[in-house]
């Protein structure tokens, strides 16, 4: 009798073996379909923010001269900045007037930007647009409708106030109105 209980017990462990082994692989089997799964909705997220991001980054292409590197005709992003026009044309040149720009602007298809070299004039802008954020009396004096006398006015607002945000500030000096900045608009830039 004790013989045939230890075939019992032998049997019963080869059972319960056959049994883990068989838990072990619909386990690993599960894990293992599991891990695809998610291996190929990941995939599939990644390749539709791919296909996003190509939509929402759109190429321009700017023209950056002056006072830069290597002065061409770039690719960029929409909504690049100058500072990333600048980086293309592989940085400033060392006698670059890195103060005579605004590098934060969001930059625009088809855009011209101009890079001043140190102590050149840089208050008519490449587009002939005259800046009134630097502009001396002189140039400010070719401006329809703008004498001597206005033009101190300016450039005394610009000393007090600082510098203009947008082209419509210049209303905020008396004597300049609603119609003699419709005039001045074409002629005039901040940046």
């Amino acid at each position: 009798m004790p013989k045939i209980e230890v075939i019992n017990v032998k049997n019963i462990m080869k059972s319960i073996n056959i049994l883990v082994i068989a838990v072990i692989f619909i386990v690993v089997g599960f894990i293992g379909s599991y891990i695809e799964k998610l291996d190929t909705e990941f995939t599939s997220a990644k390749k539709s923010s791919i296909e996003i991001s190509d939509k929402i980054y759109d190429n321009i292409t700017v023209h950056i001269k002056g006072a830069v590197a290597n002065p061409n005709v770039y690719s960029l992003n929409d909504g690049d900045r100058v500072i990333d026009a600048v980086n293309a044309a592989g940085g400033f040149a060392l006698d670059a007037n890195k103060d005579g720009v605004n590098l934060a602007r969001i930059i625009n298809d088809g855009e011209e930007i101009f890079i001043p070299k140190k102590g050149q004039n840089f208050t008519v802008t490449p587009s002939g647009k005259i800046n009134i954020n630097t502009a001396d009396e002189r140039l400010l004096k070719t401006l329809p409708n703008i004498d001597k006398e206005m033009s101190k006015k300016i450039i005394e607002y610009r000393e007090t106030y600082g510098s203009f945000t947008k082209t419509s500030d210049i209303k905020k000096i008396k004597g300049i109105g609603s119609k003699t900045y419709s005039v001045l608009k074409d002629y005039i830039t901040v940046e």
